[in-house]
């Protein structure tokens, strides 16, 4: 080889070393990501509606799906639909407290300002790294005086008619006899599932003992109102602006709890809040809060796992040996999975304000003979959540948690790391102005 043809050979060498290193590296493809505008400068000011965002795959430049939920000068979001919807200050313009949002599946390669559509005034790219291994992908966000069409996919809506969610991966309704909680979760096709209802109800359960013992007080999820009363419907995510109250003791009803439900495509989380309107210390002691999904005892079963109970047990509505045997102290995530031929699965985590110390415990029964009324479909056929025993101290303040569910389509255990670093290890975004 001589050296003219060698140093030729370094240079294209170098040249697609250089191009596979400035590609997409980004692996991670479940994460939503929420960013604060604050960092994009050159949009800010300008009407939402004018701005658009796009990603460069390996042939094109493609519009992207994404939305921008605005918060008011008191930092509080902006709902423009329903009874108690709001509007911002600034008349519908980019400031720095709104929250931008996308999929992080959506992200492509680095891209040259020439591959933008004709008639861009502003940009703004937004790099994505992944704090484990350092992959990166990008987005661009532009802004136009005509903006041209945006995305058309839209991976989650509301029907509010009949407070239903419908997302790519999953449909979500709510009891009509307890609309706080959930009546109907189905996992589609893309979810891993067969579209078929499996959840019987969400079932919140508070105990107590009052006057020494004297007296005992129980609480359930029908004894709670949840009213939808605003909404965002966008279509990256929605979010249910919720008024909830429940009767506490002798019919004073508590505090409204004005809770946010958001729902992507592929996850969704609800908020807790437990406040009362007197020192509950002076009144009851031993206090309980359980909070189960039941199933429906005619679904064919699943699977359930976790952290401190790494292999499953199988769900059917007959305890096991195996399910007697489950560790129920508190633990960090759990999986419950559908019966082959179906791959879909949801892991849960759930976290409380770290002021009182609170650490969910397992709850788990997988008995269609246990009644556990108020329900709708008889028996407890994996019945599964988090059981809490805490006094509330008003000197705390609330106790706030918040609850997290993700679905995987086609479940593996080597999937739950890469899971549970959406929270713990979150993708890291940064914005650049471009001229």
């Amino acid at each position: 080889m001589t050296k003219r043809t060698f140093f030729i050979f370094l240079l294209l060498a170098a040249l697609f070393s250089a191009g596979d290193a400035a590609a997409k590296t980004l692996q991670r493809t479940v994460d939503a990501v929420v960013l604060n505008a604050r960092g994009c400068g050159p949009l800010l000011g300008r009407p939402i509606s004018s701005l658009r965002a796009y990603a460069k795959t390996a042939s094109d430049f493609v519009p992207i799906p994404f939305q921008i939920d605005e918060r008011n000068a008191k930092g509080q979001l902006v709902f423009p639909f329903g009874s108690k919807a709001s509007k911002d200050e600034d008349g519908g313009r980019l400031d720095a407290n709104d929250e931008i949002v996308f999929m992080a599946r959506d992200a492509g390669d680095p891209a040259e300002k020439t591959s933008f559509p004709a008639g861009w005034q502003a940009a703004v790219s937004l790099e994505i790294t992944d704090p484990v291994d350092g992959g990166k992908a990008w987005i661009y966000l532009l802004a136009f005086d005509q903006p041209p069409p945006p995305a058309r996919a839209d991976y989650v809506r509301y029907d509010p008619a009949n407070n239903m969610i419908y997302a790519t991966n999953y449909t979500m309704g709510f009891d009509k006899k307890a609309p706080i909680g959930i009546g109907y979760l189905a996992l589609t096709p893309q979810g891993g599932g067969d579209g078929k209802n499996y959840v019987d109800r969400l079932k919140i359960r508070f105990t107590a003992n009052m006057f020494g013992g004297r007296l005992k007080f129980a609480r359930n999820e029908e004894e709670f109102t949840c009213k939808v009363v605003a909404w965002i419907d966008g279509p990256v995510r929605v979010i249910r602006h919720t008024q909830n109250r429940v009767i506490v003791l002798l019919n004073i009803p508590s505090p409204s709890a004005m809770l946010d439900n958001v729902y992507y495509a592929n996850q969704f989380e609800f908020p807790t809040e437990v406040s009362v309107p007197f020192d509950p210390r002076t009144v009851i002691s031993d206090p309980r809060f359980t909070v189960t999904t039941d199933a429906l005892c005619g679904f064919p079963g699943g699977t359930y796992r976790n952290e401190k109970n790494p292999r499953p047990v199988t769900i059917d509505g007959v305890m096991s040996p195996e399910e007697k045997a489950l560790d129920r102290s508190p633990y960090k995530w759990m999986v419950a999975t559908m019966m082959p031929p179906y791959r879909g699965a949801w892991l849960n985590r759930v976290a409380f304000d770290p002021r009182f110390g609170v650490s969910p415990n397992l709850f788990y029964l997988d008995d269609r003979n246990a009644l556990d009324p108020p329900e709708n479909d008889p028996g407890q056929c994996g019945n599964v959540g988090y059981t809490i025993d805490v006094m509330i101290d008003p000197k705390k303040g609330d106790l706030r948690g918040n609850s997290v569910m993700y679905n995987i389509p086609d479940f593996s255990d080597e999937k739950i790391p890469g899971i549970l670093n959406i929270l713990d290890r979150p993708l890291v975004v940064t914005p650049a102005g471009l001229r």
